[in-house]
């Protein structure tokens, strides 16, 4: 099972976070501008838009991914937060 390492240094199972806990800490992740792996794989193999704007743009949004740090917990918690029905996009407008 993941777990998560909180600021007193305790580590604690994902699946036993309260909820405030799981989404304070997606939050956190996020607003530092972590990404999952799968994101940075999906930038860096796939064969990328045609047209002269559209790779332009898409050339900018990976040098921002490259730059972003990497780490599995981003899913992780997406997935946790999902198997509670807790709206990730909800969660997102709400920064």
């Amino acid at each position: 099972m993941q777990k998560w390492k909180m600021k007193n240094g305790q580590e604690i199972d994902i699946k036993d976070m309260s909820d405030t806990h799981l989404i304070n800490s997606y939050k956190m992740i996020k607003r530092n501008g972590a990404i999952d792996p799968s994101t940075l794989h999906f930038y860096l193999y796939c064969d990328g838009p045609s047209g002269d704007m559209a790779s332009y743009y898409f050339e900018q949004e990976l040098d921002n991914i490259l730059k972003s740090p990497v780490t599995p917990f981003v899913g992780w918690f997406e997935q946790e937060l999902s198997n509670r029905n807790i709206e990730i996009q909800e969660l997102e407008e709400t920064d």
